[in-house]
């Protein structure tokens, strides 16, 4: 039986190693304009940076701008795609000759 510790404002519950993600997405996306929040929730994402935060909330931008996120869900193409913010190759420019700095 799993053990739940309950704070008052939060119960705590422990992640056995099994249950626990196994891949870790980093993608870009590219638009302009108002971006999608709405896609953050819907692909389980979040910003990769404080300068990808920033960018987020850029609504000033006129021409495009390319954010990086992360997440644990394999992100949908065809949604990001669908919502204006499609996602670019700008991973492979980005990471070619960076060591991977852990290992699974």
């Amino acid at each position: 039986m799993t053990e739940l510790k309950d704070s008052g404002f939060w119960i705590e519950k422990p992640i056995w190693a099994a249950d626990r993600p196994k891949k870790f997405y980093t993608y870009f996306v590219v638009g302009r304009g108002i971006f999608p929040l709405d896609m953050l929730r819907e692909q389980q994402a979040w910003p990769a940076s404080k300068s990808d935060v920033v960018a987020l909330d850029s609504v000033a931008y006129k021409s495009d701008r390319t954010v990086q996120l992360c997440s644990y869900a394999e992100p949908s193409r065809q949604r990001w795609l669908s919502a204006g913010w499609p996602c670019t190759s700008q991973l492979k420019e980005k990471t070619s000759g960076a060591k991977n700095e852990r290992t699974a």
